[in-house]
């Protein structure tokens, strides 16, 4: 799912048969999730505005947005961050990615919004951090990320306890970060397990993925073909970010053991 236009609409796309559904323009969106495929009746997007507005859309029902304001004190911007689905919940960072909100429920009128934890967790970096929130098999993952890719830690929500815990396993799962999304799916390989990929290219002629493995003393590396590479360092050094007028967006194929970073760009009209 991506903004076209001027970024008041949305759009599914189907990168295998090149089908685009544009949903009804929208006001600007700071951020937004979807809780299933487009084509399944129960597909729903929830947008968040830097105002303290929600906006949900009903994909198979009616051709509105609901708008739903939320009655922030204050008229500074309230951001919310990386939302992700757990079940019919939708979790959020919110406070510049320190803190975690639920809203539970959304799909109903009456759904409630909890602060689940206030901050984040302290982390080892000394730099600059960034904060990346995924759902991964019924449970919330935190990454927090150094600036220059120098220390990268991963947390699960311990909600009975409502804190985070840090782990050095994703077990059978992989995480895929770029700009403005966080997932966590399963890997399809043995290889691919316990991994946390970036949009991130090696610098040289071929251009390889990079990847940071929890099991093999947290350093980056690359595939060539199943096999992987030797490590290259322990930060983003000697890697490149690609830049576009769109976040990158990873994208799985079903049929296949490997992902394509695509890099959608989409001229003004």
């Amino acid at each position: 799912m991506f903004k076209i236009q001027d970024g008041s609409q949305l759009a599914f796309f189907n990168p295998l048969t090149s089908k685009i559904l544009k949903l009804p323009e929208v006001p600007s969106l700071d951020s937004y999730c979807f809780s299933a495929p487009p084509t399944s009746g129960d597909c729903m997007v929830v947008g968040f505005t830097l105002f303290g507005h929600v906006l949900i859309h009903f994909v198979s029902r009616e051709s509105i947005w609901h708008l739903i304001s939320l009655n922030l004190v204050g008229d500074d911007p309230y951001s919310f961050q990386f939302p992700t689905f757990n079940g019919r919940d939708v979790y959020t960072l919110c406070n510049n990615n320190k803190g975690l909100n639920v809203f539970r429920d959304m799909a109903e009128v009456d759904f409630s919004w909890e602060v689940v934890v206030d901050e984040a967790p302290s982390s080892r970096c000394r730099s600059l951090t960034q904060y990346f929130l995924s759902s991964c098999d019924q449970h919330l993952l935190l990454v927090i990320l150094g600036k220059f890719g120098e220390s990268v830690e991963v947390f699960k929500l311990k909600e009975s306890r409502e804190e985070w815990e840090q782990t050095n396993s994703l077990g059978k799962h992989m995480i895929y970060i770029s700009d403005a999304s966080c997932i966590c799916l399963d890997a399809k390989l043995p290889e691919m397990e316990n991994k946390i990929y970036f949009p991130r290219l090696l610098d040289n002629e071929d251009t390889q993925i990079v990847f940071y493995s929890l099991e093999t003393t947290c350093t980056y590396h690359t595939f060539n073909d199943k096999n992987i590479l030797e490590s290259f360092g322990a930060d983003f050094l000697g890697t490149k970010h690609h830049y576009c007028n769109l976040p990158a967006i990873w994208y799985c194929l079903r049929f296949n053991c490997y992902m394509m970073l695509l890099i959608i760009i989409i001229k003004k009209m």
